[in-house]
């Protein structure tokens, strides 16, 4: 059990759609009591079917025994102190329990075409991973009536609530006032791609 002690970024958690992620600063309890040092914890909602990022970074760790790929994870690769899926009442919280009481959604939706003085407007939706745009022009609403439906599918994917407990706790760019940093922020990360 960690108790969270400062929010060091909520940048995910600010739009409509999205994994909803917020990282905090923690310290462990034992006892009721703080025990430690400060780590990061990451809260999210990460899609059901996928592999958690603490398997990924094992995967990494263990992708190469070398020395040099060793040495290059050891210093570029956060260390994992424990992961795992959030539980409410002991089952899975999961946006399909969550939201639709464990039935399938329905993968359907009305649409009314409104009839705007803007020559044509996009809907997108993610379809099976893929992204899809419309485009409905002002010459098709003219010669729909006003409360035509537009039927259009939208694909929800499945996302689970999951927490992962980071030893190394950083600070979000977007907190740095000086430019230098960020800037040697970035091109280690540009470094790291290579």
């Amino acid at each position: 059990v960690y108790r969270t002690k400062k929010l060091l970024s909520d940048i995910g958690a600010r739009a409509i759609r999205g994994r909803g992620t917020r990282v905090w600063s923690a310290v462990k309890l034992v006892d009721e009591r703080e025990v430690g040092d400060r780590v990061a914890l990451k809260d999210s909602w990460v899609d059901a079917d996928r592999k958690r990022e603490a398997d990924i970074l094992e995967e990494l760790k263990e992708a190469d025994d070398s020395p040099y790929y060793q040495s290059r994870v050891q210093n570029g690769l956060t260390t994992v102190l424990g992961y795992g899926d959030v539980l409410i009442d002991s089952r899975p919280d999961h946006t399909r329990s969550l939201l639709t009481a464990g039935e399938s959604p329905p993968t359907t939706r009305d649409f009314i075409a409104l009839r705007k003085e803007s020559a044509a407007f996009e809907m997108s939706a993610s379809v099976n991973g893929s992204s899809r745009t419309s485009r409905i022009t002002q010459k098709m609403r003219e010669q729909a009536p006003s409360n035509t439906p537009i039927r259009t599918f939208i694909v929800f994917h499945d996302n689970m609530h999951s927490r992962s407990v980071f030893e190394q706790v950083g600070e979000s760019l977007y907190d740095q006032k000086q430019p230098y940093i960020v800037f040697q922020a970035l091109s280690q990360a540009v470094l790291g791609l290579y």
